[in-house]
């Protein structure tokens, strides 16, 4: 009876895992899909700097133009680096945290699910052939 009650939790917590599997597989693909637009959005920044640049050079003669035109790229600049950073840390961390789960965490649990499984089921033939001998011992003893 145990034994029941302790194969419909795992099958519980199976269910469990295999939807957190699903979940972290869907988040680990919008995470690569933020990092690569990220990186798209890196590198347009990078041109859209590299304009302003090219327009402050066009109001060299106006010094009040120009050094404007260069604080605006360095805030901006100074953004862009903040973007490329977030980019880098959000690989570093979050994507390879959620690609060692999915392919390491989960794979082990669900592999000593399995295990149990298997080793429950063993132990159950056991206990069925174990009373079956029994049976059969009692029918023999009943006979002499």
């Amino acid at each position: 009876m145990q034994s029941i009650l302790i194969r419909n939790q795992l099958r519980q917590a199976t269910n469990h895992i295999d939807m957190l599997e699903d979940r972290l597989e869907q988040m680990s693909k919008s995470c690569t899909s933020v990092i690569n637009n990220g990186k798209t959005f890196v590198q347009e920044f990078q041109k859209f700097l590299k304009s302003i640049y090219d327009v402050r050079e066009l109001f060299s003669s106006d010094d009040v133009t120009y050094k404007s035109l260069a604080k605006f790229g360095e805030y901006l600049s100074e953004i862009q680096a903040l973007f490329s950073s977030l980019f880098e840390q959000t690989t570093n961390s979050v994507l390879r945290t959620l690609t060692r789960m999915l392919k390491e965490d989960i794979k082990k649990v669900k592999d000593q699910g399995k295990l149990f499984e298997r080793l429950s089921s063993d132990y159950d033939i056991a206990l069925q052939k174990n009373a079956d001998a029994s049976k059969t011992k009692r029918m023999y003893t009943f006979y002499e």
